[in-house]
């Protein structure tokens, strides 16, 4: 997590380390009983780190008490070039400065996330890597390559996106990608043998993939079809059933982009065992120009109406949970009352899908919370309270937008109970 501190935390108060010169070896020495109290203490999830920075017994000390689950971080320079990342905790609105992500991830492309700190790197081959232990799932030559479907593909692959059905490291887990514009593969990863199984869709554009109950989902582009597979594991890889294209009425909530991908993000998220979908349009687009009145989120939950059809019903409140949509992982996460600061209940949270040249791109109300010291000299801003729906009791959200940097958006973090 960084380098050995020079000095050591003298206190705890409030939940906050402050930090005096002192010789090591004193704190060091410390009676148990008196460094689990210290720690038992210590409210967030950045003081947690850094108080297992400090030595190898107060490391000891962190490893034997109870792990406490740790929110969401935004890690804000995720592509930079510098080992040592910015990394945003919404646990208690601190920025971790010094989060130093596995030398074999520096400067790479992130394309997916998994809880406990998982990432897929895609950089011809794909790696997963832990960016905490800094472990590595062993991936077979089948694993690291796939058969493109589409005419003329590039044949490394390079997938656009990959989420996890599982942990990892289970035996259990499915991958699925997107490879390309129009095709998705997936393959089983606890399965040494299983190859990649690709899937193209001629004249149709992937936004999103999910997992959801056996099924893997597909959202299109402008016409938000919805296709799903029947997906298990076998002895030796995966048993597939043919894609399912499901017939949804009410189709009228979708807006074209005219070309541009970066008018509008969709999102598709498992929220209480059931799926739904998250549209969100620019301020700037032509959608934002003729409809100035409507908000810049909807939310949409996928309900089977019989016969065989599904509709598109309106989400008002997300209850208990709060989503965190991103470029490379979308999850909708169970907020408890007594949940220490942020995040809140029935919020969105947002980054942004690209970093932007200028900063008149950006929304006039959004305020500068990071300026980056790393080499990209990126600029970290963010909106707050904008309602989804247009009304006070409905569900809010927060973007995060980056400025300058190296075209890599900010990315979530879901980090290891700490």
């Amino acid at each position: 997590m960084g380098e050995e501190p020079t000095h050591t935390p003298a206190a705890c108060h409030d939940g906050i380390i402050r930090i005096e010169a002192a010789e090591p070896e004193r704190w060091s020495m410390l009676p148990d009983d008196i460094l689990t109290l210290v720690y038992s203490r210590v409210a967030s999830a950045d003081n947690r780190v850094r108080f297992a920075a400090v030595c190898t017994s107060w490391r000891a000390i962190a490893q034997m008490q109870p792990p406490r689950r740790v929110l969401p971080w935004l890690i804000l320079d995720p592509g930079s070039n510098d080992g040592a990342k910015h990394a945003y905790c919404l646990e208690d609105g601190t920025i971790l400065s010094r989060f130093r992500f596995p030398s074999e991830v520096v400067g790479g492309c992130i394309v997916g996330c998994y809880d406990g700190g998982w990432v897929a790197v895609s950089e011809a081959p794909l790696r997963i890597i832990n960016l905490f232990s800094g472990a590595e799932v062993a991936l077979s030559a089948k694993q690291r390559s796939v058969i493109r479907l589409c005419p003329h593909a590039d044949d490394r692959f390079v997938p656009m996106k990959v989420i996890f059905s599982e942990r990892p490291t289970s035996r259990d887990c499915i991958l699925a990608a997107i490879i390309g514009c129009s095709e998705v593969a997936i393959c089983g990863l606890g399965r040494s043998k299983s190859a990649w199984l690709p899937n193209i869709f001629p004249g149709q554009t992937v936004m999103d993939i999910a997992f959801c109950n056996g099924y893997l989902y597909c959202l299109m582009s402008e016409t938000m079809a919805m296709v799903r597979f029947k997906i298990g594991l076998a002895k030796h890889g995966l048993s597939r059933r043919d894609p399912q294209w499901l017939i949804i009425h009410d189709q009228g909530y979708w807006y074209a982009a005219n070309g541009d991908p970066n008018e509008h993000a969709a999102y598709i998220v498992e929220l209480r065992g059931k799926i739904m979908i998250a549209v969100r349009k620019t301020r700037g687009s032509w959608w934002w120009s003729r409809n100035k009145t409507l908000p810049i989120f909807f939310c949409l939950e996928l309900v089977y109406a019989g016969d065989g059809t599904y509709h598109w019903e309106p989400l008002k409140r997300l209850g208990d949970h709060a989503l965190f949509l991103g470029p490379t992982f979308s999850k909708a996460l169970h907020v408890s009352i007594g949940e220490h600061c942020s995040p809140r209940r029935n919020h969105i949270y947002y980054s942004d899908h690209r970093c932007y040249p200028r900063k008149k791109c950006l929304p006039n109300d959004a305020k500068k919370f990071l300026t980056s010291s790393n080499s990209d000299g990126c600029h970290a801003y963010y909106k707050q309270g904008e309602s989804v729906d247009n009304t006070d009791a409905g569900i809010m959200s927060v973007g995060y937008y980056v400025l300058g940097g190296n075209q890599c958006p900010p990315m979530w973090l879901f980090p290891p109970d700490l």
